[in-house]
């Protein structure tokens, strides 16, 4: 309560007075002229073994009921899966069983899944892609033959 023109005028202390630290590294940006990887990996070869397997259950004893799909594909970058979907159809060419498959390294660059045993002799097709790590992609296929019995 009073006369606010009899109060002083008083100036506010200097603020306090901080160490600015030199940077000794400026980051500069370059930019990159790599261009993305548009190449599609080579699949070498898509081979089964062994060539022929019979059906599921009893006769024709020591003949094989399973086979091994071997990729061997390779990429500029490196490839990143191989994998397939699979039918097999029936003598009538009526569909029997379907899947789908990811093959595992086997070294190198081979890579293999396993397929069998399947319930009715008939033909197994495959239809395979092998991926790069860009998202480049090269389609296989392959067919082999599902035998009520070999001989």
């Amino acid at each position: 309560v009073g006369d606010l023109g009899t109060v002083p005028v008083v100036q506010p202390p200097p603020p306090p007075v901080t160490d600015t630290p030199t940077p000794t590294f400026t980051p500069t940006y370059t930019p990159t002229t790599e261009t993305p990887d548009a190449t599609p990996p080579t699949v070498i070869s898509a081979t089964f073994n062994p060539t022929q397997i019979m059906k599921e259950g009893p006769g024709c004893p020591g003949y094989s009921r399973t086979t091994v799909s071997t990729v061997r594909a390779q990429d500029n970058a490196a490839v990143a899966s191989v994998s397939a979907s699979w039918v097999l159809r029936d003598t009538s060419n009526a569909i029997v069983t379907t899947g789908s498959v990811n093959y595992n390294p086997s070294g190198g660059d081979s890579y293999q899944a396993t397929f069998g045993p399947f319930p009715s002799d008939g033909t197994l097709s495959l239809n395979g892609t092998v991926m790069d790590t860009s998202g480049n992609s090269t389609p296989f296929s392959q067919q082999i033959t599902v035998l009520a019995c070999i001989g």
